[in-house]
């Protein structure tokens, strides 16, 4: 079975459900992932991880020094070629540039899925935003969640059609079916479901009601 090797860092928060359950849903695919650190492993189990920790200490110096100077990762490349890796699936806009050097090496294709702040944030910076001329000239497809998201990666340079959506799927076996038939049909429910962060603007749907 092929493998796609996912690069995400760290693996993973606490709040991203949703990319977990991107990678560990793979039919036709073997997923790997590589991190330079993992986090909440209780929570997210995974066997095939390759992490920066588990290096030498030597080494982690080393690739953080050439992270440092070339913004790339080192040491990818050799991961990818172990596993046999068909493909790299980069998650967020910083992963793929980052994840450039490891493709050189491989020679095989890399998507870079974009989420929201490396759309919106670091564009701002000039130096990403020269990393994002390389990348989305590099880079063989870039996804979005949704057309807005789609055309600001147009707006900031990418493809027209190096561009595509895919809207995020979610694991309905996962949740249980609740009655309706108890519920007042006089009263409306509604449910606001997000990290509790500012940006997400919960005070302004608990101030509608």
């Amino acid at each position: 079975m092929s493998a796609v090797v996912h690069c995400a860092n760290p693996f993973l928060p606490q709040t991203t459900v949703w990319m977990y359950d991107q990678i560990r849903t793979h039919k036709r695919y073997h997923p790997v992932v590589l991190t330079q650190f993992r986090q909440n492993a209780e929570t997210f189990p995974f066997d095939k991880v390759y992490s920066a920790e588990d290096l030498s200490l030597l080494k982690r110096f080393y690739f953080r020094s050439v992270r440092k100077i070339c913004g790339t990762y080192a040491g990818y490349g050799k991961w990818i070629k172990e596993v046999e890796g068909k493909i790299i699936h980069a998650h967020f806009g910083q992963e793929g540039f980052r994840c450039l050097a490891a493709k050189k090496q491989t020679n095989i294709p890399m998507v870079t899925t974009f989420y929201g702040m490396d759309v919106s944030q670091l564009p701002r910076q000039p130096l990403w935003q020269k990393r994002y001329v390389r990348l989305f000239a590099e880079g063989d497809l870039f996804l979005a969640e949704g057309g807005h998201m789609a055309q600001e990666l147009v707006d900031l340079g990418c493809l027209p059609g190096r561009v595509k959506v895919q809207h995020l799927g979610v694991d309905l076996e996962g949740m249980s079916f609740v009655s309706q038939v108890d519920r007042d049909p006089d009263v409306s429910v509604v449910l606001t479901y997000a990290v509790f962060r500012e940006k997400k603007g919960l005070i302004y749907a608990l101030r509608a009601f």
